[in-house]
């Protein structure tokens, strides 16, 4: 497999998410989805990167527990931030 890589710019973080976070299900059995993981992270972009990662995953976890589905998949997730000092 080929290397790849990303480069973040100064002060950048990178968060990612496994499908288990999108797919959590609420008692109609709609998906959490992508769009409000990505509007959860941008909501907390100004704060740490641990809570860049804990607002989506709670946020889907509530709708699931309220909608009495268990997340069905396993979910994982990772904040990488830079300090924004270049060496």
């Amino acid at each position: 497999m080929p290397d790849s890589g990303i480069d973040l710019n100064p002060a950048g973080t990178l968060v990612m998410f496994t499908d288990g976070v999108a797919e959590a299900f609420n008692a109609d059995f709609e998906e959490f989805g992508q769009e409000r993981i990505v509007d959860l992270v941008r909501a907390e972009a100004d704060g740490p990167a641990v809570t860049m990662v804990e607002a989506p995953v709670d946020a889907a976890r509530r709708q699931a527990a309220a909608g009495r589905s268990p997340m069905t998949s396993r979910s994982s997730s990772l904040a990488a931030a830079r300090s924004g000092l270049d060496r």
